[in-house]
């Protein structure tokens, strides 16, 4: 039997009912936000039934629609009964309901710019499931990514699900493919399978292949072997801003609902990629590159330039310049300041330290060229990012497709 439980506010405004997955806890904070302010009364499901719940009277409904009919029917039978349903997959397109979504394409081009802003030349995609969430991130990769062919790795539909035969078939890919190589990966669930299967057979992670996932998802990323790297997928402003449209669509007359209906949908654009040591490496293979990128990520906490680097390792500056430009396709500076940069973004996010302090422990002369150079990098303080990255929801972006 179904389990639900009653969230009962001060103000008691719609009866809503709640369809959707318990996590991430993200989006039920962001739907709860808006029903705080709404005085909603909602009612919540774990996954859908013969009927709705005894004494619902069904204002209105938040869903998260799959591929199946079970939910196709219950969602049919919700439409008859007059509720105003407002869905969160982008799954059965064909089923016009109106729709807040987070920006699968914007996802696959952010991990085709992380990819190659560290120089990798092959990359695979790679999901354990299908769907049309799936094909959205994919899609964003392939639209993005100009450097090579992108290997698309999906598990067929067909097999065994989990188990020896996902990691066989999953092995099988990850031994023939080329090195250095990144892997973009639906979840970080799909990424935890990829940096399991190279652990498994002594692939270095991230120098040989470099892995990426979605959702950051803390409790996952931080506890395997090697930390996941992870897109910043904007689940509270997804839910907070389905709540709100659905409280202006039960508020608006039919012909508002109906138009809504056959609308593009609202999307949530992602917040950044927190860089863990899966994916925080660079792609180089000419042995004078590696040892220079080497005393960079050592050295961060200094001020240098990239005549200290070529000193350190006896060569002619030219010569460093042209090899960097020929493995990783960018100067000796822009290398430097992109580390400097994740690595104000890495102490931002994990420590209290002031704007001062942090530009200290990075090599930076002072505070105001750090901040300077951060804005020019990010479009934005060091400051705000970090607000940002406390708290997302202060500053949800939203997209709405034309």
């Amino acid at each position: 039997m179904a389990k639900f439980a009653t969230l009962l506010f001060e103000m008691i405004g719609h009866e809503i009912l709640l369809l959707t997955e318990a996590v991430p806890a993200e989006r039920f904070r962001g739907i709860a936000r808006f029903a705080k302010e709404a005085g909603w009364h909602m009612t919540i499901e774990d996954r859908p039934r013969h009927n709705p719940p005894v004494g619902w009277k069904g204002d209105g409904a938040i869903v998260m629609l799959e591929d199946n009919e079970s939910y196709a029917d219950y969602i049919r039978l919700l439409r008859r009964r007059g509720t105003v349903i407002v869905n969160l997959t982008a799954n059965r397109p064909d089923i016009r309901l109106p729709r807040v979504l987070g920006d699968g394409q914007a996802v696959g081009r952010l991990a085709a710019t992380h990819f190659k802003e560290r120089g990798f030349k092959h990359i695979a995609w790679f999901s354990a499931e299908w769907s049309t969430g799936h094909r959205q991130r994919m899609d964003g990769l392939i639209s993005a990514w100009t450097e090579e062919h992108v290997m698309q790795w999906i598990f067929p539909q067909d097999a065994p699900v989990g188990g020896k035969s996902l990691t066989d078939w999953l092995w099988k890919r990850i031994s023939t493919a080329p090195k250095p190589l990144a892997v973009f990966c639906y979840n970080d669930y799909d990424a935890a399978d990829v940096i399991n299967v190279c652990l498994r057979h002594d692939i270095q992670v991230p120098a040989n292949v470099s892995v990426l996932g979605v959702d950051d998802n803390s409790v996952l990323c931080e506890t395997q072997p090697i930390p996941i790297s992870s897109v910043r997928y904007d689940h509270e402003s997804v839910g907070y801003e389905s709540a709100k449209l659905l409280e202006k669509l039960i508020n608006a007359d039919s012909q508002t609902r109906r138009a809504a209906s056959f609308a593009d949908p609202i999307l949530i654009q992602p917040l950044g990629i927190t860089v863990r040591e899966s994916s925080d490496t660079i792609a180089a293979t000419n042995p004078l590159v590696k040892a220079a990128l080497a005393y960079i990520s050592e050295n961060l906490s200094k001020s240098f330039g990239g005549q200290e680097i070529a000193d350190f390792l006896k060569v002619p500056r030219a010569r460093l310049d042209r090899a960097f430009a020929a493995d990783i396709n960018r100067s000796v500076g822009s290398e430097i300041r992109r580390q400097r940069i994740e690595l104000v973004k890495k102490k931002l996010a994990s420590s209290d330290d002031s704007i001062g302090e942090i530009s200290r422990q990075t090599g930076y002369c002072n505070a105001s060229f750090m901040i300077k150079s951060f804005a020019e990098e990010t479009h934005i303080t060091p400051r705000l990012w970090r607000e940002q990255i406390n708290q997302p929801f202060v500053s949800a972006r939203i997209k709405q497709v034309q």
